[in-house]
């Protein structure tokens, strides 16, 4: 048996503005990663993970976990299907404004309006480059959000709004990307677990510790009842080692979470902290070769051992 747990998060396989890269190979991708990790691992579910670790109990030997953030509609209609066929457990970490409305998440309509901006003339925004025609799109959206991601939520969707406005995009705003409820009960109902990914998609560190623990409670309260009791995992949004902090582990806590994963890359054991799992972050076009980022990691972790040794 083994000691230790690798877990994997994907995000959309069909395109979005942001995620730009899908369809037909980035589905193909996807259900090859799913049948590769069904041929050379062994799947478990993000709980029964969760609870190995906490009592100490042996894991699956080469044991993975397959987790979805976000809620794209995707997930349902695409990823879903796959795992079901492969027979493969997964948690999909939902955000409740996104269930309930159809605007597209602020990456999202930041990337549309790089991309169909109509509006030339400025080369900087809050003192980012936003000359797409120079650095191109990609490297503009890219900016802007690294950027936004350092704000508030209301500064960020303020910001957002104002990039809109200076962009003047063409065509019609992008809706209907996530899942509604009606969409997330299916998800639940085909046997998958499903997750907090916080009640707004707020970056938890950048908020005050009483507002993310309001966030984080109000997550939970409102997926349970949308959806069904249990709702006790929760994803960082965005889930580097910036984006939460011991007053969201706190908050995470006091709000009936019992595990909490990120985006930072590593396997999980014992020893790992439960409200900071780690998580590698995958693109289903990848395809197979995707799971490179496994020996990338070891291979900087393999650096950096040997720079500290010769000190």
């Amino acid at each position: 048996m083994g000691r230790r747990v690798l877990i994997f998060c994907w995000h959309n396989v069909a395109p979005t503005p942001f995620f730009a890269s899908g369809g037909a190979a980035a589905t193909d991708g996807f259900r090859r990663q799913m049948r590769l990790l069904k041929q050379t691992a062994v799947p478990i579910g993000l709980p029964d993970a969760v609870e190995r670790l906490a009592e100490g109990r042996p894991l699956p030997p080469r044991a993975v976990v397959v987790t979805f953030d976000d809620g794209y509609r995707d997930n349902l209609a695409v990823a879903a299907p796959i795992l079901r066929q492969e027979g493969i457990p997964a948690t999909f970490f939902l955000v409740p404004q996104f269930l309930s409305s159809p605007e597209a998440p602020w990456w999202d309509r930041l990337a549309w309006a790089v991309r169909g901006r109509r509006r030339g003339g400025a080369t900087t925004w809050a003192d980012v480059p936003v000359d797409a025609a120079e650095a191109g799109p990609d490297a503009t959206v890219g900016r802007l959000a690294a950027h936004l991601k350092t704000l508030d939520e209301a500064d960020r969707q303020q910001s957002v709004k104002e990039l809109v406005e200076l962009f003047d995009p063409a065509g019609g705003e992008p809706s209907d990307l996530m899942m509604d409820w009606d969409e997330a009960r299916q998800l639940a109902g085909m046997g998958f677990t499903i997750g907090s990914h916080s009640s707004r998609h707020a970056i938890l560190s950048n908020e005050a510790p009483d507002a993310q623990l309001d966030d984080l409670s109000q997550a939970r309260i409102l997926l349970e009842q949308g959806i069904g009791p249990g709702v006790d995992l929760l994803a960082y949004p965005n889930g580097t080692e910036a984006d939460f902090s011991h007053a969201t582990i706190r908050a995470a806590r006091r709000a009936g979470y019992r595990a909490a994963v990120t985006t930072i890359d590593g396997w999980n054991d014992a020893r790992t902290p439960p409200y900071a799992l780690r998580r590698f972050v995958m693109l289903p076009q990848w395809g197979p070769a995707g799971f490179a980022v496994i020996g990338r990691h070891l291979a900087r972790q393999a650096r950096s051992t040997a720079g500290l040794g010769r000190h």
